[in-house]
């Protein structure tokens, strides 16, 4: 279960970057985008959606890494209970995996975006 919700993650990051540079309403011809006064990026959407998901993994990082610090404190603070010295295992693991994914994440967006743009370096 798990791992189809981690690859479903992935994939759907992988098509919302694969395709929101492909069609925007500014590359179609005839259409007329209204002036709203508000700023727009460079990039346009796709920068706007870059930017959120980087945002997003980062955030989600930050969330592993602080389960992390904590299973690593309640792993400490067990003073030899087995039962929370094993919760605390499970804890950690789960952060690890947390990681991972954030971190493989970021990878394959990257990778994504640098493959669709041909270019050969990804950072």
């Amino acid at each position: 279960m798990i791992k189809t919700k981690i690859i479903f993650a992935i994939v759907f990051l992988a098509l919302v970057f694969s395709f929101s540079g492909q069609v925007l309403a500014q590359d179609l011809p005839g259409v007329q985008i209204p002036d709203t006064g508000l700023a727009s990026p460079e990039g346009g959407i796709k920068e706007i959606l870059m930017n959120f998901l980087k945002w997003l993994l980062g955030i989600v990082g930050m969330l592993a890494l602080i389960a992390f610090s904590v299973s690593g404190a309640q792993y400490m603070l067990s003073t030899g209970n087995e039962e929370i010295i094993d919760t605390a295992k499970k804890n950690m693991t789960w952060a690890v995996i947390g990681i991972v994914v954030v971190l493989s994440g970021l990878i394959i967006i990257t990778a994504i975006d640098a493959a669709l743009r041909a270019e050969n370096t990804l950072f």
